[in-house]
């Protein structure tokens, strides 16, 4: 379906969000709306937009925030120091109208002062299948309404009140950068300190759960983090692939030394070894 597979999905959300496009497209049966489907591709991108998961807010839950600031940020800000300063690298997946990855960024620049104070360079890649939700995201602007329980401080600190909006300063804005990409069926992503993916598992097939998270797990840098939703566990046998760092809020660091280079799985000693013998080039390893 327009490169996106619905297959993916579990059938009772997918037949929720084709029934709600019935509604507002005024089709009644089933039948008629494929008819529909097939001869407008601008129905078709409604439907692709429509699978999407958008329910988000800014700092949503709060508490997995509150850990990442404590025991996730610090040491990735560790690592990062050791190796001469190398960018960190953050994935925030499905993240619908940026409130997510927006929230990652300030909770870094709060934790230790990654990007502002300390020097250090944050690059949050915040990916979606919505391309409406995407350009909202990109632009960084929000209604009273999406501040929602907000701490007035934060609010200060990394927005500017203009007019009925509130937008994203462009320091915060500036750490991320959005793009389209369908997590299961897209392009693999990679070399991550940490994976954020809250609440977008449980709409997924259980069959093809583990394969994603096995993705997670080659996308990590050694030591890498994962975030996902409080209501969304690990598939059976990834607990040997990941240690919890925190049970209640779902955190966990990957286990493993493997690391993606070239498209190949290779071990950590052997990525280490190439970046820093390639050729005559100077390069630095990781980790």
């Amino acid at each position: 379906m327009h490169g996106f597979n619905s297959s993916y999905y579990r059938d009772s959300y997918v037949n929720r969000r084709i029934e709600i496009r019935m509604k507002k497209s005024a089709r009644k049966t089933p039948c008629e709306y494929l008819n529909f489907l097939k001869d407008s591709r601008e129905e078709l991108q409604e439907l692709v937009d429509c699978l999407g998961v958008n329910v988000t807010s800014f700092f949503r839950d709060k508490k997995p925030f509150d850990v990442m600031k404590k025991l996730v940020f610090p040491v990735i800000a560790e690592y990062a120091a050791k190796n001469g300063g190398n960018p960190v690298k953050i994935w925030s997946a499905a993240c619908a109208t940026g409130e997510e990855p927006y929230s990652i960024a300030i909770s870094a620049v709060e934790s230790v002062g990654l990007e502002i104070k300390s020097g250090l360079k944050v690059q949050i890649t915040a990916t979606d299948i919505d391309e409406k939700a995407l350009l909202a995201a990109a632009k960084g602007e929000y209604t009273f309404k999406n501040m929602g329980g907000m701490d007035e401080k934060l609010i200060k600190r990394y927005f500017k009140h203009i007019g009925d909006k509130y937008v994203v300063n462009e320091k915060i804005k500036n750490m991320v950068a959005f793009s389209k990409l369908d997590i299961i069926s897209g392009i693999q992503q990679d070399h991550f300190d940490l994976i954020s993916c809250r609440n977008m598992l449980i709409y997924i097939n259980m069959g093809l759960q583990k394969e994603l998270f096995e993705k997670f797990h080659s996308a990590l840098n050694p030591d890498g983090f994962l975030i996902i939703g409080k209501t969304e566990v690990l598939p059976f046998g990834m607990h040997r692939n990941f240690k919890t760092i925190d049970a209640g809020e779902r955190i966990y660091q990957k286990i493993g030394q493997e690391v993606l280079w070239g498209g190949l799985i290779i071990k950590k000693s052997a990525y280490s070894w190439l970046t820093m013998t390639r050729g005559s080039e100077k390069c630095s390893a990781r980790y």
